[in-house]
């Protein structure tokens, strides 16, 4: 089995350990179907691309939030986003509790793509020097 083909069965309770936030309530919550999301995302971008690019990261961790508000904030809830500490971002771009939610949503879908990638890489490499 590839690399890919075993993210692809990275469920939303493991790709919530390697984003290093709360496991979602369930298979398909909000939470669950954001962190799945991402994981789509990067092999759809690794399987077209050939590789996800620093921009391409950013834009899957941009696009990761339902722009619907209520389902946005069942994502922050689901994930228990709200104990992420955003100290070290500065001001959200957005004001008041809405950007904090938006931020926190942003960087935990940034960790999980960022950590899927490394997975990829480290697995890219172990191959090559196997051979």
């Amino acid at each position: 089995m590839t690399i890919i083909e075993e993210i692809k069965q990275y469920g939303p309770h493991q790709l919530a350990q390697k984003a290093d936030v709360a496991s979602p309530d369930t298979l398909t919550s909000p939470g669950a179907i954001f962190l799945t999301d991402i994981r789509d995302a990067v092999i759809e971008a690794l399987e077209e691309a050939g590789g996800v690019s620093e921009r391409k990261h950013g834009e899957i961790a941009d696009s990761a939030a339902s722009v619907m508000t209520h389902e946005k904030w069942k994502q922050y809830v689901d994930l228990c986003a709200y104990r992420e500490d955003l100290s070290d971002f500065g001001e959200p771009t957005k004001g008041g509790i809405e950007g904090a939610v938006d931020t926190a949503l942003f960087y935990i879908a940034h960790r999980l793509a960022g950590a899927l990638v490394e997975e990829i890489g480290e697995a890219a490499e172990a191959e090559t020097e196997e051979v």
